[in-house]
């Protein structure tokens, strides 16, 4: 039996994008249990739009008061998974052909993820599933949605960890116009979740021993 909860962790995903069927974000976190290695774990699933994304997601973090947000998007054509380092101040906005503009006008140009990257990487490789540090989220809904969290976050006295974990394709996702891309099966993506709660929950166990 699992033992009593002393993490709360709060996870979110999102609906299809415009045209898909499935979300592996979705998939993913649909293999979590509501408690994993002494970790409450609160799952949201948010629209893929820009700005609403942010609010619901904070609303629900006010709600639950979690020790930590991760957030789940997807990244097609990536092979592994993205464990991302930076959100940036950038969004490309919902119309087709927009310019780039910054999230927040007064903001600063970046947030460095707060979870520890490095070790959930590490976490997801051990379970010998392909994984990486990335640089850059782009500038699409996943990357508002991490931007707009952390500065969120920021604002309420930083202490909550934020990170944004983003996974391949689903198999059945793959085949495109323009060719075949990288896929990850939901087990495997969602085992990726998994190894990522429970790293960062390491990480929040150690903070609370050093306070």
């Amino acid at each position: 039996m699992d033992k009593k909860p002393d993490i709360r962790i709060l996870v979110t995903c999102f609906t299809p994008a415009r045209g898909k069927k499935q979300s592996a974000s979705k998939e993913a976190l649909s293999q979590l249990r509501p408690r994993e290695h002494g970790v409450q774990i609160f799952k949201l699933e948010l629209p893929h739009a820009f700005g609403t994304c942010v609010t619901r997601a904070w609303e629900m973090a006010e709600n639950t008061k979690p020790d930590a947000i991760l957030l789940v998007g997807e990244a097609p054509g990536r092979a592994g998974v993205s464990v991302e380092r930076v959100a940036v101040n950038l969004t490309k906005g919902s119309r087709k052909g927009s310019l780039e503009k910054r999230i927040r006008r007064d903001g600063p140009d970046a947030y460095f993820a707060t979870i520890p990257v490095q070790e959930v990487r590490e976490e997801i490789v051990e379970a010998g599933i392909p994984a990486e540090i990335s640089m850059s989220a782009g500038t699409d809904v996943e990357n508002d949605l991490f931007f707009g969290v952390l500065d969120r976050a920021k604002v309420a006295g930083g202490r909550i960890q934020v990170g944004l974990l983003q996974l391949p394709c689903l198999p059945e996702e793959a085949v495109t116009p323009y060719g075949t891309l990288p896929s990850m099966g939901k087990t495997v993506s969602g085992e990726a979740a998994e190894r990522a709660v429970r790293a960062i929950a390491q990480s929040i166990r150690r903070e609370k021993a050093d306070d």
